[in-house]
């Protein structure tokens, strides 16, 4: 499950409601977009039985209060790797 916080002016942390939130893509590392309208996961599964790995990358909305849903599948990747979030707009 993913545990989501909100910071308060003074930096004090404060669980957000409903977390932890689980259900949601299985993610090792993440990073917001620029907005915090969005946060992506990337996640690394190793196949012990075929020694592969897959590399999926999720998408999660950031709701009112910090509430995280997850509005499609995560995506598997071709490759793994860094990432970084950017809007070409």
């Amino acid at each position: 499950p993913i545990e989501g916080y909100s910071i308060s002016s003074t930096g004090a942390l404060t669980m957000v409601s409903g977390s932890p939130f689980s259900g949601l893509s299985e993610g090792s590392q993440g990073a917001f977009d620029q907005s915090g309208d969005f946060l992506f996961d990337y996640a690394e599964f190793l196949n012990s039985g075929t020694n592969t790995i897959t590399w999926q990358m999720g998408a999660l909305n950031v709701g009112s209060g910090g509430v995280l849903s997850q509005p499609t599948s995560p995506l598997t990747l071709p490759t793994g790797g860094f990432f970084a979030v950017t809007d070409p707009q």
